[in-house]
Parts: structure tokens; sequence; C-alpha cells
């Protein structure tokens, strides 16, 4: 499974219980083993019970953009970016905080930067399907908006930087690129190291 999406195990086995667990489980099962209509199945079902749920929208959406249903998974990431996010990751992540010693201040400042990272994802999610459905455009837009939000989001700069590039937007690519290889961000630090740049 994509490794932000697999984040939001842990939120629903806390917030839905070991039975819906289970059917999510399913879907991830089915996700990782390539049976990604399976998968949107067992999302699906998860979502006609908790259809406030933004986190599961994304997954199902993942899956969708996996299958080539590109307007689909453009749907879910929009209605996730919709939904209140910022209840998906409270509970799961207040508690260490509090067992810290940081006080209300900071949990407030942790978990708005929670919420900004999901939507962050979302955002970048549906700019991956607006890319490889072709709208370019669209997909700058939401990458764009993905690291306003999240300006650690190194995949997005990262894929902004790929479009760019193809868009014929060379230094703008280039300085994604760079910003990505600065964060950290390996397949960045190859591709410029490949090219003979350095940041």
């Amino acid at each position: 499974m994509n490794r932000y999406a697999a984040v939001f195990v842990i939120l629903i086995l806390i917030a839905y219980g070991p039975a819906r667990a289970n059917d999510y489980a399913d879907g991830e099962k089915a996700f990782d083993s390539g049976d990604y209509k399976r998968a949107v199945a067992a999302f699906s079902g998860v979502i006609a019970q908790f259809p406030r749920n933004a986190g599961i929208y994304i997954i199902r959406g993942i899956a969708y953009h996996k299958l080539g249903e590109y307007n689909k998974a453009i749907d879910d990431f929009t209605k996730a970016i919709q939904l209140d996010s910022k209840s998906l990751f409270y509970t799961s992540h207040k508690t260490p905080y509090i067992m810290e010693g940081q006080g209300q201040d900071s949990l407030k400042a942790y978990e708005r930067a929670i919420e900004l990272y999901a939507r962050s994802f979302a955002y970048y999610c549906r700019g991956n399907s607006y890319s490889e459905s072709g709208n370019l455009e669209q997909a700058i837009e939401n990458y764009t908006k993905a690291v306003e939000l999240y300006p650690l989001n190194t995949d997005a700069y990262f894929n902004r930087g790929h479009v760019y590039n193809y868009s014929g937007k060379t230094l703008n690519a280039l300085k994604d690129w760079i910003q990505a290889a600065n964060l950290g961000h390996e397949g960045a630090q190859n591709l410029l190291k490949e090219k003979g740049i350095r940041w």
C-alpha cells in the first residue's frame, strides 16, 4: 500500500473498533495483492457505514487511480478535501503530546499540522490523477496547493517538477526537484545526480 495511505490503518483501528477494522483489512489485503476492484468494493462498504471519513475516500481514490479510473479517483480526493479531516487524526495523535507534558497549546498546534498534512495529501493524490489523465494545469494547481498546506510534502514538489518538465518549463522543474532534494527526497536527489546538477 502507498506509504502515506498506510497511516490511515491505525486511525481506523482506533476510530471504529475491530469489526470495521476487519472490513478495512479486507480492502487493504486486496489492495496489496493488486486486486484493486475488490479493494474498491471493500472500501466502499466502509464508506457506506462511515460516509464522513476523509481517510477512506483517499484510500479508495488511490485504488481507483491504480485502476486507471482517474475521474472517480478525483471525485474521491475532492470529497476527502471537502470533509473535516481534523476528526480523522484527533484521537490517535493527542495522547502522546499529553503524555509528554507538552500542554494544550502544543497539542493544538500539532493537531493543526496533522490536519494540514491530511489535506495536503489529498491534494497531492488528486494532482496525480489529474496528471495521469493529461490535465497538467489542474495537476500543477493541486500539487501547488499541497505544498502550500504542507511545505514538507516532498512528493508533491517532485511530481510537480515532472509535470513542469513535461510542459517545457525546465527552470520550474529544476527548482522543484532541488527543493525536494534539499528536503531529503531520494528520487529527486538521484535524478539531479544523474543530470550532474549539484544542489
